[in-house]
């Protein structure tokens, strides 16, 4: 087992542990990014608020291609229905079409940097030079997760560790400012909005989760491009404008 695999393997196998309880703050916490009912009709991503008139986050994603992102969008529909049962339970699913994988952001909403015409360019221009050099690849399905803050994840395996090797030629191409998850692949499906859910409702959300990876895991999913993600709300891929870049050979 390489030395990616194995890191991976030992952070998801404390992921994939049951979670007794969600952490309140923590689902508050995410819940502060949202307008929520009765300010409008359903949650809704908010604005990054400290951002510069004409900064944005920079996202760097893989789309999941169509079969695997109405997967996910029906999954993580599934999963919120659960918690919904409970009428005064809220939750946000990720839209179809905006289903991905991240890889790595050039701009975090941690540490958002300025932007500008001109420095858009040159990421557009250097990312091209980086994924044309990088062949499509496919990840496999690991699990259905939720985390303690209440959020569904997909976690994905790498056969040939093509996530890490590409974020660590981003990270030498762009930089310490670049950031990217520590070891782990996934697609943010639905997320619980409110500390309001019963045990036995978590054991059911729980228990779901588990009979979806026995159906799924080792599934193939194939990754032939990225999203630029001029990233504008919180936890929306979908928001701001996209330009997709192609992996510069495709699968066999």
């Amino acid at each position: 087992m390489t030395d990616y695999a194995k890191e991976r393997a030992d952070v998801y196998a404390d992921m994939t542990a049951p979670v007794a309880a969600f952490d309140g703050r923590k689902i508050l916490s995410v819940a502060a990014n949202f307008a929520l009912p009765p300010t409008v009709p359903s949650p809704t991503p908010m604005p990054y608020p400290l951002l510069g008139e004409a900064d944005v986050v920079r996202l760097i994603c893989s789309p999941l291609p169509a079969a695997a992102a109405a997967l996910s969008r029906r999954i993580g529909e599934e999963i919120a229905a659960i918690f919904e049962s409970e009428t005064a339970t809220q939750t946000y699913v990720n839209t179809e079409a905006s289903m991905h994988v991240t890889l790595f952001h050039t701009s975090h909403p941690d540490a958002c940097l300025p932007f500008s015409p001109a420095l858009r360019a040159e990421e557009v221009r250097t990312l091209k030079a980086l994924i044309s050099s990088t062949p499509a690849f496919a990840l496999t399905i690991h699990s259905v997760i939720l985390a303690a803050s209440g959020t569904v994840l997909l976690l994905f395996e790498d056969p040939t560790n093509a996530v890490q090797h590409l974020r660590s030629r981003a990270k030498a191409t762009f930089g310490s400012a670049l950031r990217h998850p520590n070891h782990i692949i996934h697609s943010t499906l639905s997320r619980v909005l409110t500390d309001t859910v019963s045990p036995a409702c978590l054991a059911a959300a729980i228990a779901r989760c588990k009979q979806l990876t026995a159906e799924l895991a080792g599934q193939r999913v194939e990754i032939d491009a990225i999203w630029y993600v001029e990233e504008t709300h919180f936890y929306s891929a979908g928001s701001g404008q996209h330009e997709k870049i192609a992996f510069g050979t495709a699968l066999a």
